[in-house]
């Protein structure tokens, strides 16, 4: 597992990977948040209205979607700060640029220039550049056999 991990920020990520990955974390927590995490305030909000008059209830009803939205966000910021770091790596900068990620202002100029820049061209002190853009390129998977 560990090594999956750490396999995450190795190489090297074009600018329209790095959009996609983005984009496609950002529709699956949406999609988290409409399906399970809404549904549960709304159903927490009734129960104390009309049902159980039980706390312990509504906080189980509750907490369940939201520690369902709390374990994503956990995976989401591992894989999104490895594309952010892959992406530098392809702009050849080392790794803890990343900082610049958290800065308010700077963070959307940062953003900006991640979308915007040409990564360096062939080879590069972080390995070449990949050939395919697919997710499970993306995700580091193994090929399907």
């Amino acid at each position: 597992m560990i090594e999956y991990i750490t396999s995450l920020f190795q190489g090297r990520l074009s600018r329209i990977q790095f959009l996609l990955t983005s984009i496609y974390f950002s529709l699956i927590l949406a999609a988290i948040v409409l399906v399970v995490v809404a549904p549960a305030i709304v159903l927490g909000t009734y129960l104390e209205k009309y049902g159980t008059d039980s706390v312990l209830y509504q906080l189980v009803v509750v907490g369940a979607g939201l520690l369902l939205l709390g374990m994503f966000q956990l995976i989401a910021v591992i894989i999104e700060t490895s594309t952010i770091v892959r992406r530098l790596h392809d702009l050849n900068q080392p790794w803890w640029l990343i900082i610049f990620a958290v800065v308010p202002i700077i963070n959307f100029l940062a953003a900006v220039y991640l979308l915007v820049a040409p990564g360096t061209k062939g080879a590069n002190d972080y390995g070449n550049r990949l050939k395919s853009n697919s997710f499970r390129t993306l995700l580091k998977l193994p090929k399907k056999k």
